[in-house]
Formats: structure tokens, C-alpha cells, sequence
């Protein structure tokens, strides 16, 4: 499936937790492929929620930084406790077998780089 042509090939950042009508325009007006979830765009699970609905939208993609460790957006207690790499490498030298388990399983939360957050909507396809 291709993206349509009519979005920038841009990955933008809003300093934002809802979606103003200012910014409404801004993205009506650049139409950027994506937006990166940062720190600052996340106060709770539900204002999340609304806001990636509500920037969906206007953006085919929205991205968030979950590696683990210290480079994850999104912590507990309300998600996933993502482990850091340095962490699975060091239970790896104690317990292999466990530690492949322990990752796959962090992977399939969607904790492992760069995280497409699930989209629903149908993309523009080009004709």
C-alpha cells in the first residue's frame, strides 16, 4: 500500500497534550506523514488515548520511542515496564533460554525501538 502524495515527507513533534484548533490548521494546512509521542504529550492512559485519536485524523503514522530502560515514553504503573537491552544482557548470561522468552515477549508489547502505535484507519492509497 503506498501513502498517498498529498502528505509531507515529514515526522513532526507537537509540545501538546489535546489538540487545539490552532493545531487543527497546522496539520490541515503541512499535512505531515507523522507525529513522534513524546514525554510532554502524555499525562495519563486516557488523555493519550484521545489525543492519538484525535491525531489520527490528520496523520497516517504516529510514532513513539519505547526501547526500555531509560528510553521509554511510555512507564508504568499505568504501562508496560519496558526493560533496557543492557538489562536482557545481562540475564542473558545467566539464563539464555529465559531471557529469549522474556524479550520476544517485551517485543510483542511493543516495546523494541521505534513503535508504530496501532492504527485503525484505512490509509489513502494513490490511484
Amino acid at each position: 500500500m503506498t501513502i498517498s502524495s498529498s502528505y509531507s515527507p515529514a515526522i513532526i513533534s507537537l509540545r501538546t497534550l489535546e489538540v487545539t484548533s490552532e493545531i487543527e490548521s497546522l496539520l490541515a494546512c503541512y499535512k505531515p506523514i507523522g507525529i513522534i509521542i513524546m514525554p510532554y504529550n502524555i499525562k495519563n492512559k486516557e488523555q493519550l488515548k484521545s489525543l492519538c485519536k484525535k491525531l489520527r485524523q490528520f496523520v497516517p503514522f504516529l510514532l513513539i520511542d519505547q526501547e526500555g530502560g531509560q528510553v521509554r515514553r511510555l512507564k508504568p504503573p499505568e504501562f508496560y515496564d519496558a526493560k533496557s537491552m543492557h538489562y536482557f544482557g545481562q540475564l542473558y548470561t545467566l539464563n539464555p533460554t529465559e531471557t529469549i522468552e522474556a524479550l520476544i515477549l517485551q517485543t510483542k508489547k511493543g516495546c523494541s525501538g521505534f513503535t508504530l502505535l496501532p492504527y485503525k484507519r484505512k490509509l489513502r492509497t494513490m490511484s
